[in-house]
């Protein structure tokens, strides 16, 4: 998360790119690492996430032919 922005996301928390290529046009912004857990049920609404969410219950679920 960066600026209020996802800048990456992936089921199995599996990081393969370099920080600075994730930063992008913001070398100098902090970015945060976070879990989240779409099967944990604390309360929690992070609406910065939902969009990541959905990408992954889809990958989860695949579409119905």
């Amino acid at each position: 998360l960066q600026a209020g922005e996802v800048r990456w996301h992936d089921p199995v928390s599996d990081l393969r790119a370099s920080r600075r290529k994730l930063a992008g046009d913001r070398p100098d912004q902090a970015m945060w690492l976070k879990y989240v857990d779409p099967d944990e049920e604390e309360g929690e609404h992070y609406e910065v996430y939902d969009h990541a969410l959905r990408q992954v219950a889809a990958i989860r679920e695949p579409a119905a032919v």
